[in-house]
């Protein structure tokens, strides 16, 4: 790792030369009433919050959700489910338009479309004060030509996706969370927030 032209290291901490990403920290933990009461361990910190979202549409009347199939470190079996955008460790507000898909769109969806919008807390262990903005959009039933020449990648929300993309019914997604290791923790989060009324 130390041969990482980009990274730096001191004595308290490792990242990024432009303080982009993450960086690495060292915590002590003390709590009481448990097995260990104290200890040490490296963290993750990320620099900016995240961007976890479902792009959801009617298909023969029954919601879907646009799944991508998502390499990421650390995945047991190579790729996972996850949520149609999904920029965690990467500053999204500084990606060239057009680069990940349906990001653009998801940032600048019609109020009317955004369901859900809340900064969550992600879960603790090995990731210190990590933040993402979890949304959820719903696409009108048919395309609209203005939003089709603005956005790129909007029109394959109506025609195909990109190849490790799926449309997927929400029991479908709840069917694969039955087991481990197929839909990630991004994904698991947002189907959470899905009423079922």
């Amino acid at each position: 790792m130390k041969s990482l032209d980009e990274w730096v290291y001191t004595d308290s901490e490792i990242y990024h030369r432009h303080k982009n990403f993450f960086r690495v920290i060292p915590v002590r933990v003390e709590i009481e009433n448990r097995e260990v009461q104290s200890w040490s361990q490296p963290m993750v910190q990320p620099v900016q919050d995240g961007l976890c979202a479902f792009v959801c549409r009617k298909i023969n009347g029954i919601l879907h959700v646009a799944m991508q199939l998502k390499l990421e470190c650390g995945n047991h079996d190579v790729v996972e489910l996850a949520p149609t955008v999904q920029t965690i460790t990467g500053n999204y507000r500084t990606t060239s338009r057009g680069k990940i898909p349906f990001l653009d769109y998801v940032l600048e969806a019609p109020q009317e479309q955004i369901v859900y919008d809340t900064l969550q807390s992600e879960e603790g262990g090995r990731f210190y004060q990590e933040q993402n903005r979890n949304m959820i959009v719903i696409l009108p039933d048919q395309a609209s030509k203005e939003l089709e020449e603005t956005f790129p990648f909007y029109s394959d929300l109506y025609g195909e996706l990109p190849e490790n993309y799926i449309w997927m019914t929400i029991n479908q997604v709840i069917d694969f969370m039955r087991f481990n290791n197929f839909v990630n923790i991004q994904a698991r989060s947002l189907v959470a927030a899905i009423s079922f009324s």
